[in-house]
């Protein structure tokens, strides 16, 4: 049996001299009878938290979201070795395993109906920030605002691959991180113009966080520069680098596309003009789906000011 999905598209923009009506309509055959329906794993752990799985299952494009209901064995290996040995029924699981730098961790899941999945990844190393700066009035926009730049500089490890990801947090007076920022959105007001940044090619899918490799510095000292209008506090402003393996890096990569494809309402009638097909997902996940990657991160680390 087939059945026929029916997408329809209609938008009207108003101005004062123009009124527009655009529509289109695509269909689209699926089977929904020959449907595998496979395990879904979801775990981005770290070195400093519990190890935590989540599962679901695949299901029919004409069905809701389809939690977990099977019974689950699950196995979970630290450098090829078994340190725990699982049942559940429940769609995740928390465990007392801590990962660590340098770490290989793998698991391998069995349930009655379903092929058994596999995974593995590793936890990088923690690269630490030299020091993180911001300046004052490096330039002004049409209307007069001040445009700030931060510079984050840390060494790269030299003759290995390294993928990081950068964020900003806020950090309130017990020192205590209390949210995780993105890039601070003005920064794609004004346009990246980092050159590693450029490299990666994300910035016109309005990433959350900058996420690059060592590909133009590789065992070199590197500073990430910004431009930013925040006019915040920035004595609570602290930066974070994360040090995150390929598959973090990927599915970062990945979920950008595939997020800014999405027919959201984040951007209301405008997101129309520039939303296209959905792109797929990365998964490192065999015979399944999901993501199940590491990383660590330095310890935050404020922004002090310096003179131009």
């Amino acid at each position: 049996m087939c059945v026929k999905i029916k997408y329809f598209l209609s938008f009207c923009l108003n101005t004062l001299l123009l009124s527009c009506l655009v529509s289109c309509e695509k269909e689209i055959e699926i089977d929904t009878q020959n449907f595998d329906k496979h395990l879904v794993i979801n775990a981005i752990f770290n070195a400093n938290s519990p190890l935590v799985l989540h599962f679901s299952n695949t299901t029919r494009p004409t069905n809701r979201y389809e939690s977990s209901k099977d019974s689950l064995q699950v196995f979970i290996f630290e450098n090829n070795k078994l340190v725990l040995n699982a049942k559940t029924l429940s769609d995740s699981l928390s465990t007392n395993i801590i990962p660590s730098s340098f770490n290989n961790y793998s698991i391998k899941i069995k349930s009655l109906d379903q092929d058994t999945v596999f995974a593995t990844d590793i936890i990088p190393r923690s690269i630490p920030i030299e020091h993180a700066t911001f300046k004052k009035g490096v330039g002004y926009d049409k209307d007069g605002g001040e445009i700030k730049e931060v510079s984050v500089t840390f060494m790269d490890p030299p003759n290995e691959k390294n993928y990081y990801e950068l964020l900003f947090v806020y950090v309130n007076s017990d020192n205590a991180v209390s949210n995780y920022y993105s890039t601070m959105y003005d920064v794609l007001e004004l346009g990246v113009q980092d050159s590693v940044l450029l490299n990666e090619g994300d910035n016109n899918f309005y990433p959350t966080t900058h996420f690059f490799s060592d590909e133009l510095f590789d065992g070199k000292q590197y500073t990430i520069k910004l431009k930013s209008f925040y006019n915040g506090n920035w004595s609570n402003q602290h930066v974070v680098l994360r040090s995150v393996s390929k598959s973090y890096y990927l599915y970062r990569k990945y979920y950008t596309r595939h997020f800014f494809n999405q027919p959201t309402q984040d951007f209301g009638i405008y997101g129309l003009f520039f939303k296209a097909e959905p792109q797929a997902m990365f998964t490192n996940i065999v015979n399944g789906y999901g993501i199940f990657a590491g990383y660590t991160e330095s310890t935050p680390v404020i922004l002090e000011q310096v003179k131009n």
